[in-house]
C-alpha cells in the first residue's frame, strides 16, 4: 500500500473503531484494530502496528476472547521482531500468545508461536533457550500427534532444529 492510500485507508478504519466503541461492540472493536494492524504491517510501520495489536489484545482477554488475544499476541510479537529494539519485548509477548494458545486449547497455533520464539531466541544466539523452547513445542505436538497438522509441524521444528 502506498503513502497516498495509506492514509484514507487508517483513517476509515479508525472510523469503523470509533463506532465500535460507541456501540460498546468490543468484539467488533478486536476485529477492527485487527485490520487496522494489518495495514500498519503492509506498510512496514511495525512500531505502530505492535501497539495496535497490543490494544486489541488487552481488549479481547478482557471479553475472553482467548484464542483472538493470542493471534494477536501472536502478531504483535512478529511485528516486534521485525525491530530491533524491541527483539527482548518480542520475546515475552511470543510467550505470553504461547500461554494464551495453551489456555485456550489451541495446540497448533501454540506451536506456531513457539516456533516464533525459537527463530528469535536462535537469532540473538541464544541457543539454550532456543533449544528449551523448541523441545517444549516438541512436547505439545507429541501429545497431539495423530493429526496431520501436528505430524507436519513436528517433522518442520524437528528439521530447523537438526
Amino acid at each position: 500500500m502506498n503513502r497516498k492510500e495509506l492514509r484514507p485507508a487508517l483513517q476509515a478504519i479508525q472510523k469503523e473503531i470509533k463506532a465500535k466503541q460507541a456501540a460498546g461492540d468490543v468484539a467488533g472493536e478486536v476485529e477492527w484494530r485487527g485490520r487496522k494492524a494489518a495495514v500498519l504491517v503492509s506498510a512496514q510501520r511495525w512500531a505502530k502496528a505492535a501497539t495496535e495489536l497490543d490494544e486489541a489484545a488487552s481488549l479481547a482477554e478482557s471479553i475472553a476472547q482467548l484464542g483472538n488475544a493470542a493471534r494477536a499476541r501472536l502478531a504483535q510479537g512478529q511485528a516486534l521482531a521485525n525491530l530491533e529494539q524491541f527483539q527482548a519485548q518480542a520475546q515475552a509477548v511470543f510467550e505470553r500468545a504461547a500461554a494464551l494458545f495453551g489456555k485456550a486449547a489451541e495446540p497448533l497455533w501454540q506451536v506456531k508461536a513457539l516456533r516464533n520464539l525459537v527463530g528469535l531466541q536462535a537469532g540473538l544466539t541464544n541457543y539454550d533457550a532456543a533449544l528449551t523452547t523448541a523441545s517444549h513445542a516438541l512436547a505439545i505436538m507429541e501429545k497431539q500427534a495423530g493429526q496431520p497438522e501436528m505430524q507436519i509441524a513436528c517433522l518442520r521444528l524437528r528439521a530447523s532444529c537438526a
